[in-house]
């Protein structure tokens, strides 16, 4: 026997119910929506064969969701425009997190481990430091970053950018001089 779970809420004054029926045998769910709209019920059945499991990027579901977020092109080549933009943001927000969570000096051993696992071609591990970072500041690796795990070559891409990125921001901010390699 499966769980039943019941969600209300009320928008605009439409009261609106979904029962949602688990069948672990079959890993499915049905549901049905119920919506109150001025005292009449409308049912409405949605969908009734979901599989009941967390995607993730080693399924084989990265392709297609890099390919939704532009970062690839229905062959799986990577768009380096869009790599570009991506890695702009996401490196920013990563390297603000660190300096709102870390002092001078621990930038610089961050900054000084990327490039060492960069000059070694290490992008998996830069990868794995770059998550480890996010769970010592307390915060979710982003949705969007966590999807390019699945995909080898916009790892490397993305790697290779954030720290070209990571270097000219510690630069900007005064952290390392213009051409000084730190290590």
């Amino acid at each position: 026997m499966g769980h039943i779970t019941h969600c209300c809420g009320e928008v605009r004054g439409v009261l609106s119910i979904t029962i949602i029926r688990e069948n672990p045998k079959k890993s499915s769910v049905s549901a049905k929506n119920y919506n109150s709209i001025g005292g009449t019920t409308h049912m409405t059945k949605l969908n009734s064969h979901l599989v009941l499991r967390v995607p993730d990027p080693f399924d084989g579901s990265a392709q297609a969701r890099l390919e939704h977020m532009r970062l690839i092109d229905r062959g799986g080549a990577l768009l380096d425009s869009a790599m570009s933009v991506f890695a702009d943001i996401f490196t920013g927000l990563f390297y603000d997190d660190l300096c709102d969570s870390h002092n001078t000096e621990d930038l610089l051993t961050i900054y000084e481990m990327f490039s060492a696992l960069h000059k070694k071609e290490d992008y998996q591990n830069m990868y794995l430091l770059m998550s480890i970072q996010y769970d010592y500041m307390r915060k979710p690796l982003p949705d969007p970053v966590w999807w390019l795990a699945g995909d080898s070559a916009a790892v490397k891409t993305y790697m290779t950018l954030l720290i070209e990125r990571y270097k000219c921001m510690m630069i900007e901010d005064g952290f390392i001089e213009p051409g000084e390699d730190v290590q």
